[in-house]
């Protein structure tokens, strides 16, 4: 049976973590990388974890600190919550010299059954918009669409399998790379039902990439998911986008 005692505290420590991170970050570096505006960035919950400053944002009891796992590696970093069904599961701390992501999930998460992103109101609305990276499910968020889902890799297991069950579309975005190529198999032959793909076109690595260098793109990408979910497209089209 699930302690629910237990995971209010959890998020009760996450969500005083994130207000001391945030109450000494500066959001203009970041907002100038990433093309995101800074009251966005604030609201998904992100925090820089300097050096200096790691102590007093995670400065908590040895029990705490472990059940958190916010362990050195968050140094230096940027620190974006992990969340699934809207708790806080997690942290990926991404290094911005290195451009390295390291996920460090909660005591007691299982990483391999976690869709960053998946709420309760995907199931309801029936579309789940399904890419690699945190920041392109961002990207997502930021065009104001509904249904932005990270898988956080190629993979999927077969309890994520089962969640996407629950949803009656899926719009699959996969990186236009090899590694993008062979999740596309994978996609294929582990999640049934509806589904769809919006395949990259020209030089660019994501969906991320594609709409934060042309912006004037956006409208035309959520008219295109809107097609698909009024039904425009059958299951299984492969869109070039």
């Amino acid at each position: 049976m699930i302690d629910f005692s237990y995971i209010a505290y959890i998020q009760q420590i996450a969500n005083q973590i994130i207000a001391r991170g945030q109450s000494l970050t500066d959001f203009s570096d970041l907002s100038e990388r990433r093309l995101f505006s800074e009251e966005f960035l604030m609201k998904q919950g992100i925090f820089y974890c300097s050096e200096d400053e790691y102590e007093y944002i995670g400065g908590y009891d040895n029990l705490t600190m472990s059940t958190v796992r916010f362990g050195g590696a968050v140094i230096n970093c940027w620190i974006y919550p992990l969340k699934m069904h809207n708790v806080i599961v997690g942290w990926c701390a991404w290094n911005p010299e290195d451009g390295e992501y390291t996920n460090l999930f909660f005591q007691g998460v299982i990483k391999s059954q976690v869709i960053f992103g998946l709420t309760p109101d995907i199931y309801e609305g029936g579309t789940a918009i399904l890419v690699e990276g945190i920041t392109d499910k961002y990207r997502i968020d930021y065009c104001d669409l509904k249904g932005g889902c990270g898988l956080m890799g190629n993979k999927i297991t077969d309890y994520n399998r089962m969640l996407l069950k629950r949803v009656k579309r899926k719009i699959f975005i996969p990186d236009r790379d090899s590694t993008g190529m062979d999740a596309m198999k994978i996609w294929d032959r582990m999640v049934d039902g509806e589904k769809y793909w919006i395949l990259l076109d020209g030089e660019v690595k994501d969906i991320d990439q594609r709409l934060k260098e042309r912006p004037e793109l956006v409208p035309q990408f959520v008219a295109l998911i809107k097609e698909i979910e009024d039904g425009a497209y059958m299951s299984g089209t492969k869109i070039i986008f």
